[in-house]
């Protein structure tokens, strides 16, 4: 892990380095200290708390826009997805540096999102949402908050001991469906 134990040439740097093993930062004792502690930020209840905001910049509704500019989220134009058509470029010069642009700086993940990705909900108020298959006889009626806002497609869902009945969104044509346990 990290480590280039097959010895496999990766090339080199723009210095002309050699590309190898992963070099560590000074904080991490070896490869498996480096992944704990980074595994350990990442369940940590800080990143928990704010994961949304970084789903909304990256893929949500911050990442183009009006929203991005006031979260000072914006890139150069070329970077987000089907703003530029390489083909349609009839200069070979202006087709090769769009081209450098895009494989030198990247391009900007696709959009997925548009409404604000909402909060992780506390595990205290989605035990009950697991325990639908290993104990029916518990779980109880789940009105999902806000589901104009939540990018899921039920509305509602409700759980007994033989069945999952679920609602979806499209109201006022709501769809019903129930799934026998």
């Amino acid at each position: 892990m990290l480590t280039n134990e097959n010895s496999i040439d990766f090339g080199t740097t723009q210095l002309g380095g050699k590309l190898d093993s992963v070099k560590l930062q000074p904080w991490a004792q070896d490869p498996v200290d480096f992944i704990h502690k980074h595994w350990m930020a990442l369940e940590s209840g800080h990143v928990s708390a704010h994961l949304h905001e970084w789903i909304d910049l990256i893929f949500g509704y911050k990442q183009r826009g009006k929203e991005a500019i006031l979260a000072n989220n914006m890139f150069f134009y070329i970077t987000y997805e089907g703003t530029v058509d390489i083909d349609k470029i009839s200069d070979p010069v202006q087709q090769h540096a769009t081209q450098d642009q895009i494989a030198y700086f990247g391009q900007t993940p696709s959009q997925l999102l548009t409404v604000p990705h909402m909060n992780r909900m506390p595990l205290s108020e989605v035990l009950h949402l697991q325990t639908i298959f290993r104990n029916p006889r518990e779980v109880k009626p789940y009105a999902v908050p806000g589901p104009e806002r939540c990018n899921l497609p039920a509305a509602a869902i409700h759980a007994s001991s033989d069945a999952v009945i679920i609602v979806d969104t499209n109201a006022p044509a709501a769809h019903i469906a129930q799934h026998k346990c």
